[in-house]
Parts: structure tokens; C-alpha cells; sequence
């Protein structure tokens, strides 16, 4: 399906769909109390919104804001051990020496606005 059949579905449930989308995608979860509290609807309709399959509804966010799908994963990556604090192994290569393997737990993102640059912040250490 395309844009248009997004476009044919209800402003305010297409807001709720794009929501639950961003929060799966980069946080790895959505609770049912926070949408609820976010978009101020009853529960039932948090279940009505949960019958519909994401699948028949593309949803362009990642585009509408100039993020390619490969940087995206990668950020959903980050973002997801960080709100469930967990290590990522990552392959490390530095000027002086060769490529190696480290753990490291990360704990914050800034992005610079106006720009396409995010910087991260990390405790690390070797495997």
C-alpha cells in the first residue's frame, strides 16, 4: 500500500499509529497506560488501535525527517539499550591501533539541530 491509503485513515488515529510505530521501532515497547495518558483516549480504543496491522499502513516518518533506513536501525539499536539498559557489542577502530571488539553501554544522544549529526555518549570497555 501507499501514502494514500494513510491518508484515507482518520488524522488522530494516524497520529497514534505513527506513535506506537516510532515507539516500537526505537524504544522496543509500547504500554498501553502511556498511550492512554499520552493521547488522553480510553483503553478501548488503545485496543482498537492495536488490531491494526502497521503492515497495511506504511509509515513514512523515517523520510519525513531526511533519516536513512540503514541510520534509523542503527539508532533504534542505541535507543532500545538504552531504555532497557543493556551492552551492545561494537566493533571499535581508533587511528592507532587495529579493529576491536568492545562492549559498551550507552546512556545518552544528542543531535544537533539544523544538522544530521549525533553524537553519543558510552561507558566502554574491551571484550
Amino acid at each position: 500500500m501507499d501514502e494514500v491509503v494513510l491518508e484515507k485513515i482518520m488524522l488522530p488515529h494516524r497520529a497514534r499509529i505513527r506513535h506506537v510505530e516510532v515507539r516500537l521501532l526505537f524504544l522496543g515497547e509500547v504500554r498501553r497506560a502511556k498511550l492512554t495518558q499520552h493521547f488522553r483516549i480510553q483503553s478501548a480504543v488503545v485496543s482498537l488501535d492495536a488490531s491494526t496491522s502497521t503492515d497495511n499502513y506504511p509509515l513514512p516518518f523515517l523520510t519525513s525527517q531526511n533519516l536513512s533506513r540503514s541510520t534509523s536501525e542503527v539508532l533504534a539499536k542505541i535507543t532500545r539499550a538504552i531504555q532497557q539498559r543493556v551492552a551492545q557489542r561494537v566493533c571499535y577502530r581508533s587511528i592507532s591501533s587495529e579493529r576491536t571488539f568492545r562492549k559498551n553501554v550507552p546512556f545518552a544522544l544528542l543531535g544537533t539541530p539544523g544538522q544530521m549529526k549525533i553524537n553519543g555518549r558510552a561507558f566502554s570497555r574491551s571484550i
